[in-house]
């Protein structure tokens, strides 16, 4: 195994990511000591990654490396891929993050979507984070969801407990959850939900009160699902 000076081994990573050389760099890695290994996490996860130019470019580095070792090398690339993500550089819609998602554990789907969803800026790219990561999990999807309080994941979870229609009981759950977790969008979502399910059993008392014309017109768009949550 290779031992590198910090500095040594800074020039070489970015070398290798300067020229797109993807399998030079899991080569690279592969071949440090226990020692360099985590100083080349560090840079790659905290400075260098995030310098992608293109989604391309970071995508061949993710879809090269960490499917080799998710639990050595995920955690390394979702903060820089978050930041990516945040500049409009990193786009999610990749077809070969279908078959990246095969080679997860249940902990990976659910860290990338922890990471993505308080982020994510539309509705489409919500569903299509969801579709890949928990497509035949409903429970990822409603557990994922019900931890962020932004209008997209709201209207991402209203969309859930359509298809859940006539299971009073369980979304009923996910009303008393939203309701616990007292934030201004878990109240107002609790209230749309509560007044569209016509839920019985959830008594609390709703500042957001719906006429027959708005829950009509939760089904049309998000842009009017939204303008109603944030009503109030």
């Amino acid at each position: 195994m290779i031992r590198l000076s910090t500095n040594i081994l800074r020039k070489r990573l970015e070398t290798l990511f300067s020229e797109g050389d993807a399998a030079g760099m899991l080569q690279c890695l592969n071949e440090l000591s226990n020692d360099s290994f985590r100083q080349a996490s560090a840079i790659l996860r905290d400075s260098l990654l995030s310098q992608a130019e293109t989604s391309e470019k970071f995508w061949l580095f993710f879809l090269t490396i960490v499917p080799t070792d998710n639990k050595a090398f995920l955690g390394t690339f979702l903060k820089p891929a978050v930041a990516l993500y945040q500049k409009n550089v990193l786009i999610l819609d990749d077809l070969r993050l279908e078959n990246f998602c095969n080679t997860c554990t249940t902990i990976d789907r659910r860290k990338i979507l922890d990471a993505f969803l308080p982020i994510i800026k539309s509705d489409a790219e919500g569903k299509l984070l969801l579709q890949t990561f928990a497509k035949n999990d409903l429970n990822a999807r409603l557990s994922s969801l019900l931890k962020v309080s932004t209008p997209v994941a709201a209207y991402l979870l209203f969309q859930e407990t359509k298809y859940m229609q006539g299971d009073d009981e369980t979304i009923e759950k996910v009303v008393q959850i939203l309701i616990r977790r007292a934030d201004r969008i878990g109240i107002n979502l609790a209230a749309i939900m509560k007044h569209y399910f016509d839920l019985k059993n959830v008594k609390a008392n709703f500042s957001l009160r719906l006429e027959a014309w708005q829950l009509a017109r939760l089904d049309s768009s998000y842009d009017n699902f939204n303008k109603i949550l944030l009503s109030i």
